[in-house]
């Protein structure tokens, strides 16, 4: 069983993640506003997102939404992380991980550096899509 201060670490850094880049793509665009959030359950150990939120030129509002779960699969904790629009379309992958969970302490951590990277690389499209000609 993973000890419930790796999840307290891999959660802090996902949300600090969160808002640095909720930080960056604000810039300029004072309207956007996002809220993260997350949740426990038996069979997922740890699920965390960031909803960001904004408006288009027309008055219409945009939703994207980075989700990141960690789900137990047999002995296995599987990873997986995704870019998407409010009504779930994808729109980019994350990393993914797979490892058994008597291992998988520094792995998920690992693994959470890996999600850091991948919320800084969403940033280009946070901004395209919730901030376009501001």
């Amino acid at each position: 069983m993973i000890e419930i201060s790796v999840w307290q670490e891999c959660l802090r850094r996902l949300h600090h993640a969160f808002e640095t880049s909720a930080a960056t793509v604000r810039q300029g665009n004072e309207g956007m506003w996002f809220m993260p959030g997350h949740r426990t359950t038996e069979p997922r150990p740890l699920e965390a997102w960031a909803e960001f939120n904004g408006t288009d030129d027309l008055g219409l509002r945009e939703e994207l939404v980075i989700f990141v779960t960690f789900t137990r699969v047999g002995d296995s904790i599987k990873g997986e992380a995704d870019l998407s629009t409010g009504d779930g379309m994808v729109l980019a992958d994350g990393p993914t991980l797979v490892v058994r969970e008597a291992d998988s302490a520094a792995a998920i951590l690992d693994y959470a550096t890996a999600v850091e990277a991948f919320v800084r690389d969403c940033e280009p499209t946070l901004r395209e899509v919730l901030c376009r000609a501001r």
